[in-house]
Order: structure tokens, then sequence, then C-alpha cells
């Protein structure tokens, strides 16, 4: 078999660009739930629409890229454990703390947020 193999790139930079074009929307629109280190903001999303929830942790505040990536994987975990009673709702995660990575206070602050975001009525 002779030729060569089909880049991807391409897609994958627009798959990139799409969900980042999709944050932003969610960023305008979407209603706001807010706790000392963490601010959720969801969107009801129509049929296929949905993309999965997005951890956003600026450099200004964690310039560490290990302890970025680090509390990215936390909070991601925090959320597989204790899931998403939210369906057909987008979800982005804004981290507004300290650099404070303590497993305890995010999922107590995660599940709060999730609560109050289960109780109000989601915008369209």
């Amino acid at each position: 078999m002779t030729g060569k193999r089909p880049s991807r790139r391409g897609s994958r930079r627009r798959a990139r660009t799409r969900l980042g074009a999709e944050v932003s929307r969610i960023l305008r629109e979407g209603e706001r739930f807010e706790s000392p280190t963490l601010t959720l903001v969801l969107c009801q999303e129509a049929g296929d629409r949905t993309i999965p929830p997005v951890f956003v942790i600026p450099k200004r505040r964690v310039s560490a890229s290990v302890e970025r990536n680090r509390l990215r994987r936390r909070l991601k975990e925090i959320l597989r454990l204790d899931g998403v009673p939210l369906e057909g709702a987008s979800l982005v995660f804004l981290y507004r703390g300290d650099g404070d990575l303590a497993w305890g206070r995010l999922r107590y602050e995660m599940q709060a947020l999730i609560g109050q975001a289960v109780k109000s009525p989601l915008p369209r």
C-alpha cells in the first residue's frame, strides 16, 4: 500500500475551535452559580448540542502548568465520582481560587454548585 496517510490535524483543529466557540457561547448565555473557589456556568442544550464538562483554570490563578493539570484532573475525577444529575446541559467550571487544591474543599464546592443548579430552572 503506497501513499500518504491522511492528516487528522485539520479535523482536530476544527473540533478544538468549535469547542472553544461553544464554551464562549455558554459563558455568555449560561446561568452562573458561584462559590468562593468555583463558578459553574451552565446552559440547557437542545438535542445533540451538549458538550462534555469543561474546566477553565486561568494561568494567573495557578501559574504552574503541573498544578493546573493536577487541579483539572481532580475536578474531573470529582465530577466522575459524584455524577452530574443535569441531563441535556453543558457545564463550564471556572476556577477562581488561589491555588488551594484540597480535595475535600473542591468536592464540597462542586456538590454545592450542582445542588444549586438542580434546584434552579435552567435557561434555554
